[in-house]
């Protein structure tokens, strides 16, 4: 068990699949934007990095994303559906302290959410994000917090979250 009180065989499994699914991510960037985000090798309270001050947090989600109505659906069981994806309340605590410190840091959450096969294979990636630069005390103050796997985190809803425009930059300079 881990200091959360998780199995270690979970936790290395998850990791397992989360490296996968984050290079995906990484080789999308690269091919729809042409840009080499910086994935780190250390533990960090982000992914992903590009010219020091962008910070990218990069979570899979396995639910298919209903855009119309601003949910999402568990692909083995549509009667589960949320309408709020997860970031660590030490994330995001993070992310607070350190654009204090330096106010030119910008940060990112990326979501990928996952449209699944009846064989449980993943054939379908679409990618939502959210901006949270200028909201994180709001997010701190105002948005709700759920603990899940024996970590608190607050609830991102998913009306929030914008699509990638590939016609703009990836990033809001």
């Amino acid at each position: 068990m881990n200091y959360r009180g998780q199995q270690l065989d979970f936790v290395k499994y998850n990791k397992e699949i989360n490296d996968i699914y984050e290079s995906i991510f990484r080789d999308y960037i690269k091919d729809v934007f042409n840009i080499d985000i910086i994935k780190h090798k250390d533990y960090k309270h982000y992914d992903f990095m590009f010219n020091k001050i962008h910070k990218i947090e990069y979570k899979g989600v396995y639910y298919s994303i209903d855009e119309k109505n601003k949910i999402a659906i568990k692909h083995d069981d549509k009667t589960k559906k949320i309408d709020s994806v997860y970031i660590g309340v030490d994330k995001i605590t993070y992310y607070y302290y350190r654009q204090i410190r330096n106010p030119l840091l910008k940060f990112y959450i990326y979501y990928g959410f996952y449209d699944i096969n009846s064989s449980n294979e993943i054939y379908n990636i679409k990618y939502r994000y959210i901006d949270i630069s200028d909201i994180l005390k709001d997010i701190m103050m105002t948005y709700k917090k759920c603990i899940y796997l024996n970590k608190k985190h607050f609830l991102i809803p998913i009306k929030d979250l914008k699509k990638i425009n590939k016609n703009k930059s990836l990033f809001n300079d």
